[in-house]
């Protein structure tokens, strides 16, 4: 081998080429590793979100409460890759209810009472930051959590439905080497998370109330099947009004009395079906002012149907009101008396109103 002074210019170059190769590998060994830990990342970033969607997946299906909560917190385990998780819902408004899973987390006495406490006092502290990934220095105070290294958490209220809901997701200091530290990427796959979950709670909130309502709409509809067969089957006339004295429905006893098929008086004052003009009108301003006070009025006066013939009703006449206190109709039940039933009565034109 030459030395330095019988160096040719040729082994110089080709020692700075070489050099220079040397160099070229180093950086393209440093830039494939840079993307291959690029991919593997996002290999890791796409195997949780196929979690988060499994996830939501399930969590649509789930019918009981109970495991819709540990579904969520099986969840956070398995998403986030941490060590312990926290649910805790809770309704106060109507019907209350409240549910509390947990993994990961030593179940003593008083477990419930005391985390709830600490997730209200987390709120508290960080609700004008909304902090997702809480460091221990944020744990210390909690006498339960503060085992804990770190953790990621959130909380959100509903006041038209009334309830609140804390999510949590921690590793502790004893287990922090083994679990990967907390992350902005944790950060940002946690608020997708509680999107999620913030939409499958609320409607789980307005399905339940669905299902209420349409149960109070069945037994309604069934009630009003039963009375709607007696109305029709009755041998009494049977109207109903709305709140202004209006006729909405009438039975078949009524048609046969009156003659007055009900096409003809849907719409019309009812008035003029339980009294006609040209009677005594005395009856007729009684029963116009039980209408004005909104009265149960019970009368017996003469009438007479479509033909002109005359016939006594006995009349009962009831408001009806909604749970507001309103007047939304009037119920009359018309009974029929034969002129031989009145003729013992000094007046068929006798009236009784009460409030």
């Amino acid at each position: 081998m030459p030395d330095e002074k019988e160096k040719t210019p040729e082994y110089n170059q080709l020692l700075k080429d070489y050099r220079d190769l040397q160099l070229r590998i180093t950086r393209f060994s440093y830039v494939e590793q840079q993307l291959i830990n690029t991919r593997d990342r996002l290999d890791h970033e796409l195997e949780l979100y196929k979690r988060l969607h499994k996830f939501n997946s399930g969590a649509l299906q789930e019918q009981s409460d109970s495991e819709f909560a540990k579904l969520i917190t099986e969840a956070i385990i398995d998403i986030f890759e941490v060590e312990s998780a926290i649910f805790y819902f809770e309704k106060s408004s109507g019907v209350q209810e409240r549910y509390l899973s947990v993994e990961g987390i030593t179940k003593v006495a008083n477990l419930e009472t005391t985390l709830v406490k600490e997730l209200e006092d987390l709120t508290n502290a960080w609700k004008d930051q909304r902090r997702l990934i809480l460091q221990r220095q944020h744990l210390a105070s909690s006498p339960t959590l503060n085992k804990y290294d770190e953790g990621l958490f959130f909380s959100f209220s509903d006041p038209y439905f009334g309830y609140t809901v804390y999510m949590m997701g921690l590793i502790s200091i004893e287990h922090a080497p083994l679990y990967q530290k907390l992350q902005s990427r944790h950060e940002t796959i946690f608020g997708v998370f509680v999107q999620q979950v913030q939409s499958l709670v609320a409607n789980r909130q307005k399905s339940g109330r669905i299902r209420e309502q349409v149960k109070r709409i069945s037994a309604s509809e069934l009630e009003l099947r039963k009375l709607s067969f007696i109305a029709t089957k009755t041998k009494n006339g049977v109207i109903i009004t709305d709140a202004n004295g209006k006729i909405e429905w009438v039975n078949e006893s009524f048609v046969k009395t009156t003659g007055y098929e009900s096409s003809e008086v849907i719409g019309k004052d009812a008035i003029n079906y339980l009294h006609r003009s040209g009677l005594n009108s005395a009856p007729d301003q009684q029963l116009q002012d039980a209408f004005i006070h909104r009265e149960f009025v019970e009368l017996t006066l003469e009438n007479f149907n479509r033909d002109g013939a005359i016939y006594y009703n006995q009349l009962e006449i009831t408001p009806v009101f909604n749970a507001d206190n309103e007047l939304v109709n009037y119920i009359a039940l018309q009974k029929i008396l034969l002129p031989k039933q009145c003729s013992g009565r000094k007046s068929c034109e006798s009236i009784h109103v009460s409030s």
